[in-house]
C-alpha cells in the first residue's frame, strides 16, 4: 500500500530519521549531566568517607558524617527516579508527535487519493 504513495513512504522514513537523532541527542545531553552530577555525589562520597576515617573522631561526627553520607545516597536515588520519569516523558513525547505527524499526513494523503479518485470517476461520467 505505501508503494502506491512513495512522498508519504519518504515523509514517514524522514520522521522516523528526525526522531531517532532527537532521542539520541536527548539521551547523550542527559548523560552528560546524569554524569556530572554522580561525579560530584561520588566526590563528595568519598570525601565523607575519608573523614570518616580519622581515629580523633567522636561518635556524634561519626554519626553526623554518616548522616551526610546517608543524604547523598538518598539525592542518587531521587536524581535516579527523577531522571527514568523524564526519560520516559520525553520518548513519550517525541513518539506522539511522530504517530500525529503520520496520522495526518496519512489523513491528508487518503482524502486527496479520494478527491482524485471522485475526479476520475465524474471525469469518466461526463466523458
Amino acid at each position: 500500500a505505501l508503494d502506491q504513495f512513495p512522498a508519504f513512504k519518504e515523509l514517514v522514513s524522514q520522521l522516523v530519521v528526525e526522531y531517532k537523532a532527537i532521542v539520541e541527542k536527548v539521551l547523550a545531553e542527559n548523560t552528560a549531566s546524569q554524569d556530572a552530577f554522580y561525579t560530584a555525589c561520588n566526590s563528595i562520597l568519598e570525601s565523607l568517607q575519608r573523614e570518616l576515617q580519622s581515629d580523633d573522631l567522636i561518635q556524634e561526627e561519626k554519626d553526623r558524617i554518616e548522616n551526610k553520607m546517608l543524604e547523598v545516597a538518598k539525592l542518587i536515588g531521587e536524581k535516579d527516579s527523577a531522571n527514568k520519569r523524564f526519560l520516559v516523558k520525553v520518548i513519550a513525547i517525541a513518539s506522539f508527535a511522530v504517530v500525529g505527524i503520520v496520522g495526518t499526513a496519512a489523513s491528508l494523503l487518503g482524502s486527496n487519493s479520494q478527491a482524485s479518485g471522485m475526479d476520475d470517476a465524474f471525469g469518466n461520467l461526463e466523458g
